[in-house]
């Protein structure tokens, strides 16, 4: 029975338990499970016949049986090494906020709670696309999950960590949902992590919706550091309002299967996203990333810049895409994705595109990828230093373009020291 199959044959006691649970104000939570428990069973898993998944084969999921996680609760759980010390540390395990891990102190105007619990359940569904397959499954089976909400006019004074913890003691699946609404003039830095505890296969599958209010400035930093039996989906729709600038960097450090959308719309004039990517697989992984940078209105500028490092017999993918609206003129957007394989057994696809129908706009892209450059190695080893370390200097130099980037200073150096670490190997 085919994965689409096993769920569609849930949906009643999803949607009962659902309701016998939880306080569905205006109904609006079970209008969009029914619409997404319908959509997914008419789309199903995707595959390579699809444009958008020709590179990357979900068949796998179909040959494994996954269930829900009974308990909300891990023992023994140990989250030091994740932690980001000057910030508000918010745990979610198995999709609860966990008031025994979480140390937060949270100045006015900001509010954390479950999704369950929102005051702004309007918000949930309103901008993820139920076209995209995983994100109909989502839809149809999150009962869990976290809303930030920020108020107009806050500087955060501390990064907001968001750890989530999620049960690997058997094949279980998990689908949380997160919303995060970024009042008017604001400004809040964010950091995303995930931690799996058991060594069966966890699938989480993810959904996130980002809502920029007028001249705020929002931040995100995805930490990817995931277990070697880790499949993640995580898909991410952001809004932006006139003014405002979106930061993203999504830092693919290890997992055995990760599949990241980041879809934002410029929905105002004079907005600006920044995309900022590094994925380093290797062994058997597969990274995946397709971004979608949607420009609606005129006067708009985005930024997108991924570094792939790919070795053993690991795949990585690259698709991004540009659209330029009619309307939007004066728009400028730039694309570039390089990437550098360490074996002939390695592989990268990776497939830049625009699609622009204003006439006065500022638009290119570009992909490069092959080997390290033989003279710089060359004179690396002309001055002693052995090949090993050589290649680790090249290639974390060539990766530093994007961690330089990260303006959390903790955070940024405890990424460089994953990416030394996984470089020195």
């Amino acid at each position: 029975m085919e994965l689409k199959d096993k769920l569609y044959d849930m949906k009643a006691g999803a949607l009962d338990f659902f309701n016998q649970n939880f306080q569905d104000k205006d109904g609006i939570f079970s209008k969009l499970k029914i619409s997404a428990i319908e959509k997914f069973a008419t789309l199903g898993i995707p595959n390579i016949k699809q444009e958008d998944w020709k590179y990357t084969n979900v068949a796998f999921l179909n040959r494994l049986d996954f269930k829900y996680p009974e308990s909300k609760i891990i023992s023994n759980l140990d989250i030091d090494a994740h932690k980001i010390n000057d910030s508000n540390l918010i745990v979610i395990v198995n999709g609860e906020i966990s008031e025994q891990f979480s140390d937060f102190n949270l100045q006015d105007g900001i509010e954390i709670c479950s999704i369950i619990d929102t005051e702004h359940p309007d918000l949930v569904g309103k901008i993820a696309n139920l076209e995209h397959h995983f994100t109909a499954m989502n839809s149809a089976l999150f009962s869990s999950g976290i809303c930030i909400k920020i108020n107009d006019n806050v500087e955060s004074e501390k990064p907001i960590q968001l750890i989530f913890v999620n049960s690997a003691e058997e094949n279980y699946i998990h689908n949380y949902r997160k919303i995060i609404s970024v009042g008017n003039n604001s400004n809040v830095k964010i950091i995303e992590s995930h931690i799996s505890v058991g060594d069966a296969v966890s699938f989480n599958n993810n959904v996130g919706e980002i809502y920029v209010g007028k001249n705020s400035n929002f931040e995100i930093n995805f930490v990817q550091n995931h277990f070697s039996n880790d499949v993640t989906i995580a898909s991410n729709y952001i809004n932006q309002d006139r003014d405002s600038v979106f930061t993203s960097l999504t830092l693919g450090l290890s997992g055995k299967f990760s599949r990241n959308y980041l879809g934002a719309v410029l929905d105002g004039e004079n907005c600006t996203t920044n995309y900022y990517g590094i994925f380093i697989p290797n062994g058997s992984e597969l990274m995946d990333n397709h971004t979608l940078v949607n420009h609606a209105k005129p006067h708009c500028y985005s930024n997108e810049n991924y570094r792939g490092v790919i070795g053993d017999k690991a795949i990585g993918v690259f698709n991004g895409k540009i659209y330029v609206a009619k309307d939007a003129q004066k728009t400028n957007a730039y694309q570039s994705n390089k990437n550098v394989l360490l074996s002939d057994t390695a592989v990268i696809n990776t497939k830049p595109e625009l699609e622009i129908y204003a006439d006065d706009v500022k638009c290119s892209h570009g992909a490069t990828s092959g080997n390290l450059d033989a003279d710089s190695m060359f004179y690396l080893r002309a001055r002693g230093i052995d090949y090993n370390t050589a290649q680790t200097l090249l290639l974390n130099a060539f990766v530093g373009e994007i961690t330089e980037k990260i303006s959390i200073e903790e955070l940024k150096q405890k990424v460089e020291l994953m990416i030394l670490d996984k470089l020195s190997k």
